[in-house]
Order: C-alpha cells, then sequence, then structure tokens
C-alpha cells in the first residue's frame, strides 16, 4: 500500500521487508516463528506440508498457499525447506480418514480477468443502495478470504483425501485472485470515495481482531459458513440476472445506472467472483468435516460469522448511504431486494440443518454463468 500511495521508504523499512514481509515498525514485534505474515503460516505449518507433498516452495506452495499473497516470505520458507529433515518419530501421528463427502467434480480452473475500475464511474453510483452493499461486500469480502486461506490451508496440510487436496490448491487460488483483484477497488472506496470513513477503514483492516486464535474447529466453521453466505449471496443475484423475467441481465432497472456499472468494473468483478465461489462453495465446508467439527461448532460459526457481517458489513453500507452520491438516485427495487434480501437469508439458515452439503442445490443457470466466464484468462 505505501507502494502504491508514493510514501517514502527507507533502506532500513527495505531491510525490515525483506526479513519480515512488514514496512513498518510493528513487524518487528510480530511472532518470529511465524514464516508467512500474510497468512499466518508457522514453521511448523511448512514442515508439516513438506512432509506430505514434498520439499519444494512449489509443493508446499499448492497446499497450503505460502507466497500467494506478496511473496516475501520465499526466501525464508526456501531456507527452512533446504534444512536437513528432522528425525521421524517412531510414533505415527493419527492422521483422519477422508472425508465422506458428496460426490465431487474435477478442480475448477483458476482465471484471473483484466478488470480496470472507473473512479467516476463507482462516484455516480456510490448513491444507489444495491453498490453500497457491494461496496461493503468487497472490503468484506478481502478480509474474510485472508482469513480463509489462513486457515484452510494449515487445516488442508492435515488431511488425507487426495481429490479435496486438489480442491483446496484450487481454492488457495481464486482466493488469493480474489483478494488481489478486489484490492485496486477497496483502495479507491477507502482513499477516494470514502477517506473519512472509519467504518470503511474498520471493514478494510480485516475481521475482529481474536479471529485469528480461536480454535480450529471454530475458524473453519466460520470459513464453511462464510462460503455458506457467499453461495447464498451470490446465487439469489444470478437467479436474477441470467433468469428470464424483466430485469434479467441488469443489476439494475435504470439504464443509466446499468450503463455506470459496466464502466466502473464493479458488475464484472462481482459475476466473476460469484463464478469461482459457486464453483468452489463446498471445499471449506468439507475440510471442516474433514477434521471432524463437531456440529455446535457449526452453529457458533455461524453466529459469529453474522455478528461481524452485521457490525463490520452494515456500518460500512450505512457509511456509504451517508456519504454517497445523492445527485443520481433513481427509483429503487426497495419492495424486490426485501424479497432478495430474506432469500439470502433463508439460504444461509440451511447451513444449520443437521444434514446439510453445499452441493445439495443445483442452479439452473450455472452453465451459462460459467459460458459468461470461461474466457476470462487462466490464472
Amino acid at each position: 500500500a505505501q507502494v502504491l500511495e508514493r510514501a517514502v521508504i527507507t533502506r532500513a523499512m527495505v531491510n525490515r521487508f525483506g526479513r519480515t514481509g512488514y514496512l513498518g515498525g510493528a513487524a518487528e514485534l510480530r511472532d518470529t516463528a511465524l514464516i508467512c505474515n500474510c497468512l499466518r503460516l508457522r514453521q511448523e505449518d511448512v514442515l508439516a506440508a513438506a512432509a506430505k507433498h514434498g520439499a519444494t516452495l512449489e509443493g508446499v506452495r499448492r497446499a497450503i498457499g505460502i507466497g500467494l499473497v506478496c511473496g516475501a516470505c520465499e526466501p525464508a520458507a526456501r531456507e527452512l525447506l533446504a534444512r536437513p529433515a528432522p528425525a521421524v518419530s517412531k510414533t505415527p501421528t493419527p492422521r483422519l480418514a477422508p472425508v465422506e463427502a458428496a460426490a465431487r467434480p474435477p478442480p475448477p480452473v483458476p482465471r484471473r480477468p483484466e478488470i480496470r475500475f472507473d473512479g467516476n464511474a463507482l462516484w455516480q453510483i456510490s448513491g444507489v443502495r444495491v453498490f453500497q452493499i457491494l461496496f461493503a461486500a468487497s472490503l468484506f469480502a478481502s478480509a474474510g478470504e485472508r482469513y480463509m486461506v489462513r486457515h484452510v490451508g494449515k487445516a488442508a496440510a492435515r488431511i488425507d483425501d487426495p481429490l479435496l487436496l486438489a480442491h483446496v490448491e484450487a481454492f488457495l487460488e481464486q482466493e488469493s485472485n480474489h483478494i488481489a483483484l478486489h484490492e485496486p477497488l477497496n483502495r479507491i472506496l477507502t482513499q477516494e470515495l470514502f477517506p473519512d470513513s472509519r467504518s470503511m477503514r474498520r471493514l478494510a483492516a480485516g475481521l475482529l481482531k481474536g479471529s485469528d486464535r480461536l480454535p480450529e474447529w471454530l475458524a473453519l466453521s466460520m470459513c464453511a459458513a462464510f462460503e455458506c453466505a457467499a453461495d447464498a449471496f451470490f446465487s439469489v443475484f444470478f437467479e436474477r440476472y441470467f433468469g428470464d423475467g424483466p430485469e434479467a441481465g441488469a443489476v439494475h432497472p435504470d439504464p443509466v445506472v446499468q450503463e455506470l456499472a459496466v464502466r466502473s468494473g464493479i458488475l464484472e468483478l462481482f459475476i466473476w467472483h460469484g463464478a469461482e465461489e459457486l464453483a468452489h462453495r463446498h471445499v471449506a465446508f468439507e475440510v471442516m468435516q474433514a477434521r471432524g467439527t463437531p456440529y455446535l461448532f457449526r452453529v457458533l460459526g455461524l453466529v459469529l460469522l453474522l455478528v461481524q457481517a452485521g457490525l463490520l458489513g452494515g456500518s460500512a453500507a450505512l457509511s456509504a448511504w451517508l456519504r454517497g452520491n445523492k445527485n443520481v438516485l433513481p427509483a429503487e427495487r426497495r419492495s424486490q431486494w426485501h424479497l432478495e434480501i430474506v432469500q439470502v437469508i433463508r439460504r444461509v439458515a440451511k447451513f444449520l440443518r443437521p444434514g446439510f452439503h453445499p452441493k445439495d442445490e443445483n442452479y439452473p443457470f450455472i452453465v451459462r454463468l460459467e459460458r459468461q466466464v470461461e474466457n476470462y484468462p487462466v490464472a
């Protein structure tokens, strides 16, 4: 962020970045046992992945995502992997059996479009309710996806299921791409459109403090609940967008607002993002199952996620509503949006059903959605 903002960077800061992956002084206070500060990966996480997938940076990267965010951890990871392997204990470490999950298709192909965001167009639509929700969703998604990359990647290193691990690998790459492509939009929101909004900055900073200290079961439950909520959000939107009704193919009925949505880049971003979320919606849930997470923790994970979404996402959406451009305020589809919000809540609530699995429902729009994004370059 400091480089993008053209801030002055001293030699001491560059040296610190080489050691820790951070330019700021707070990095000196971070856990020295961490190899990757971005994903909170410790030496034992890297060594566990190397024991299963081979002592190469490429193998460990595929397994737990190390180096996929900023890459500053790669020298330390290579040095650790080059050390002689420790003596293997005669007592084998117990491992969980492969999860008995619903039939899984082959892993999806991660793709990465080239999206340019138009700050002026974003400001023009910032007074429209649907885009205020999407602004908050962009900030919340980036924070949540960093959290999922850390915890799903770490848990997957302890799972024996080759097909699930292949899905986790694609999941980590897709989520890392999502973080990277949302960053330019989030920077416009927090630095150009709403620079005085504490709510926006707080949401951009990440999930509530302390979430990384949660037990593995609860952290994985939050990840699975996050993916379920994304599934509900995008599936309701795509049912209308790819449907046969009068509002099909548009994010807003007003043609001027629709043109601004296309020009701003936010519509393309969410269509691509939603397609990949639906493709890997089962991964975090199946990792949670494979690690033997009790049902009670599934409930607690959803409750914690909803609390954070309400406190962080809700306050950010309210901030956008208070500060947004009031000059472009076409008639809103209030009654229709209320119905769609109820649909999203109902689908999220299915996460609490004891026999629930994310792949239970087949969406009729999937083929049309995949056709729209299949021409994006492979990541």
